[in-house]
C-alpha cells in the first residue's frame, strides 16, 4: 500500500521517448535507470538547476524538468507535429520518435517515423555531396628537386 506522502506527491509524466535517471543532478552523472515516455512518476524533490528528483516504480533518481509533464503525453500531437511539413525536419523526426515510444504498434507513428527518418538521410546525403564539390581537388605531387636554387622551378613546373 503507497504511503500517505508518497500519495499527496506530485504526478508528473515522462514527456521524452526515453529519459535517464541519474544519480544526482548532473548530465554527466551515472545513469540510474532509462524512463520510457508515458511513465508516471512522483516528484521528490525540485533542484533549482533545473533537475527534479522522481520516484518512477521502484526507481528514484534526478531528472531534467523539461523532459517531463504535468498530463500523460497523448498520441495525437505527435502526429501531428510530425506530419506538418511546414516544420523544421528534425522537430517532425523527433515527434514521430515519441509517437512510436508512447505507441510502439501504431501503424501511423512507424510510418512516418521511417519515411522522416529516410528524409533526413537524404538532406544529410546531399548536404555532403554538395560540400564534396564546393572542395578544391586534393592534388598529390610526388617530385624530386636538386638544390635550393631549383626548389621554386621544380615546384612550379610540378603544379
Amino acid at each position: 500500500m503507497p504511503r500517505a506522502d508518497a500519495m499527496s506527491r506530485e504526478r508528473v509524466f515522462i514527456s521524452g521517448s526515453m529519459v535517464n535517471l541519474r544519480e544526482t543532478a548532473s548530465p554527466k552523472a551515472t545513469v540510474v535507470k532509462q524512463v520510457p515516455i508515458g511513465t508516471a512518476c512522483v516528484i521528490e524533490e525540485k533542484a533549482g538547476s533545473g533537475w527534479w528528483r522522481l520516484g518512477c516504480g521502484d526507481s528514484q533518481g534526478w531528472a531534467k524538468a523539461e523532459l517531463l509533464s504535468a498530463e500523460r503525453p497523448t498520441l495525437e500531437p505527435f502526429l501531428a507535429l510530425a506530419g506538418d511539413s511546414k516544420q523544421p525536419l528534425k522537430a517532425r523526426f523527433d515527434a514521430a520518435l515519441r509517437a512510436s515510444a508512447l505507441e510502439p504498434g501504431h501503424a501511423d507513428a512507424r510510418l512516418l517515423l521511417w519515411s522522416l527518418f529516410l528524409e533526413q538521410e537524404r538532406v544529410q546525403l546531399e548536404r555532403l555531396l554538395t560540400e564534396e564539390t564546393r572542395r578544391p581537388p586534393l592534388l598529390h605531387v610526388s617530385v624530386a628537386c636538386k638544390g635550393e636554387g631549383e626548389t621554386r622551378t621544380c615546384l612550379e613546373s610540378a603544379l
